[in-house]
């Protein structure tokens, strides 16, 4: 997600001539872009309500933004249409999303400090490549307000992951 020749859409809200709202429909790279360098690692999903929630309070839009959260199958393994592609072995190891970001919560609350964010990504690497059709493509850290990573995990933070089971590529997240 380098945003290259990315374009994203946003609204710009201005009052008329007679007090009411109109918002204008721009597309360009700025303030509201998925182009930006710090977002790399960070799930389209998650990205998007970010910039979302963000757009209606700079814009001071008066709507409720209702985040719900992800759906989950009885073993924990994130709903997505990408599951149709993982059978027998490959769909019992595509488990170890899940068992990542609860292995990382189990850890959290242990610790009575935060954990530095490079500990914790090689301790997942780890744990997820054990599976022997798994390989890490990305895990991040970062605070689900603002999106920006952090260097030091506390719980309340936001972890993000992507993982390869075979040839298809998994995403999940979780507030820690």
């Amino acid at each position: 997600m380098d945003g290259a020749g990315m374009i994203d859409t946003f609204y710009h809200a201005r009052e008329a001539k007679d007090g009411r709202r109109q918002g204008q429909r721009h597309q360009r790279r700025g303030q509201y872009a998925r182009n930006d360098k710090r977002l790399n690692g960070i799930d389209a999903e998650l990205l998007d309500r970010a910039q979302v929630q963000r757009m209606v309070r700079d814009l001071n839009f008066s709507v409720k933004i209702v985040v719900a959260p992800i759906l989950r199958e009885p073993d924990g393994v994130a709903m997505s249409s990408r599951n149709k592609y993982l059978e027998g072995e490959l769909r019992t190891q595509a488990e170890v999303l899940w068992r990542s970001i609860e292995k990382v919560r189990a850890d959290l609350r242990k610790s009575p400090t935060a954990i530095s964010a490079a500990s914790l990504k090689t301790r997942v690497k780890g744990f997820i490549e054990r599976e022997p059709a798994a390989r890490l493509d990305y895990v991040e850290f970062f605070d689900s307000k603002t999106l920006i990573p952090v260097t030091k995990v506390n719980r309340g933070a936001h972890m993000a992951l992507a993982v390869f089971i075979g040839k298809t590529r998994l995403i999940d997240n979780a507030r820690l």
